[in-house]
């Protein structure tokens, strides 16, 4: 999920009152959402009608190739004059779902519209 989602369901609770995102100190990113750990990306949308906001699961149901090696380069004469030196880097990388079984999209406005029904 994108940042700016995440800081908008810590807010979210259930029908008991329990927050729905909970500060997990013993997940790598500080964050669980039923149980899961909580990854956010800026390639993900930001919450809103109609956007796939969230993708939940069990994400060894996600394989990535690397279909390239890392290339590095240093680039030293063109700086020289600066006393700088510049690195760039290419790599190539492709993603699939391999598992359908593993991986869901939430639907923020169900979710959103239950939780208010049991409020």
């Amino acid at each position: 999920m994108n940042r700016s989602t995440r800081k908008a369901i810590r807010k979210l609770k259930d029908g008991d009152g329990n927050y729905l995102l909970n500060r997990d100190l013993t997940s790598a990113w500080g964050y669980s959402l039923f149980g899961k750990p909580v990854y956010t990306s800026d390639n993900m949308p930001e919450i809103g009608a109609g956007k796939k906001a969230i993708i939940y699961g069990d994400m060894t149901g996600l394989s990535v190739k690397l279909t390239k090696d890392v290339e590095i380069q240093v680039l030293q004469e063109l700086y020289t004059a600066q006393h700088s030196l510049r690195v760039v880097g290419w790599v190539e990388i492709d993603g699939k779902i391999s598992d359908q079984q593993k991986l869901t999209v939430l639907n923020i406005a169900n979710i959103i519209s239950n939780l208010e029904y049991k409020v």
